[in-house]
């Protein structure tokens, strides 16, 4: 990641702060026919970033989860247009897990098998 996306997740407490750095809001008509997409700019109301990290992380400080999924929303860009499935966003969470949180990758390694 370069210099300027780093700078981005510094300060990133919350996941609210990861989507208030996207100026595009994804909104869709259907919410289960982009289901496999990641938005990071989503956040009416359904909050999928949110949403995510209540189902799958809510055991980990929220300031944990918003770094990872802050620096994988500036890594792969699902910021409008493009494509990235939650299989690529979460390998990206993985590769970017600097503690040595086995539970995390546990947690990480069945979403990723489950979105193969």
């Amino acid at each position: 990641m370069d210099f300027i996306a780093e700078a981005k997740c510094l300060n990133v407490a919350t996941i609210k702060d990861v989507t208030d750095q996207v100026d595009n809001t994804h909104k869709s008509k259907d919410k289960n026919s982009d289901r496999r997409w990641v938005s990071c700019g989503q956040e009416d109301e359904y909050f999928e970033l949110y949403n995510k990290y209540e189902k799958h992380f809510e055991e980990f400080d929220e300031k944990i989860i918003a770094k990872l999924m802050c620096k994988c929303c500036n890594q792969l860009k699902p910021k409008g247009k493009e494509k990235v499935t939650w299989l690529e966003f979460y390998q990206c969470m993985k590769n970017n897990i600097t503690d040595s949180s086995q539970s995390l990758r546990s947690i990480l390694d069945e979403l990723i098998e489950k979105h193969k």
